[in-house]
């Protein structure tokens, strides 16, 4: 039987093991990815998967990870990121997962930066 298709009936260790198996590139069912497995991670489990991502050395896109991030997470990411781009993910991508509050944090930011000194 085919792993995926059990997600939804695993434990959360048993998430957990599956996770850490895939982060170190040790399963050889490639049905199975860790983007298959996002929906199933605790946020602890979320946030690791965008760490190593933004660090390049698991191979989704940080894009992929955003829709399953909590606020707190898209404002430390947005202040991690903000005035910076990096090769993984860049600015206007994060603009659909962000709240006003945080929109609007970033355009003052973006106008400070761009207004002229009097």
């Amino acid at each position: 039987m085919k792993i995926v298709r059990m997600l939804p009936f695993l434990d959360s260790e048993e998430i957990d093991e599956l996770l850490e198996l895939l982060l170190n590139n040790e399963l050889k069912d490639e049905s199975l990815s860790i983007s298959s497995i996002l929906p199933f991670l605790h946020r602890e489990q979320i946030k690791k998967v965008l760490d190593k991502s933004l660090e390049g050395t698991i191979a989704i896109k940080p894009v992929y990870i955003l829709p399953f991030l909590q606020d707190e997470e898209l404002d430390e990411l947005v202040d991690k990121i903000n005035g910076e781009e990096t090769d993984v993910l860049k600015m206007d991508e994060l603009l659909p997962f962000l709240n006003k509050k945080q929109i609007q944090k970033l355009f003052q930011d973006s106008i400070n930066n761009v207004k002229k000194e009097v």
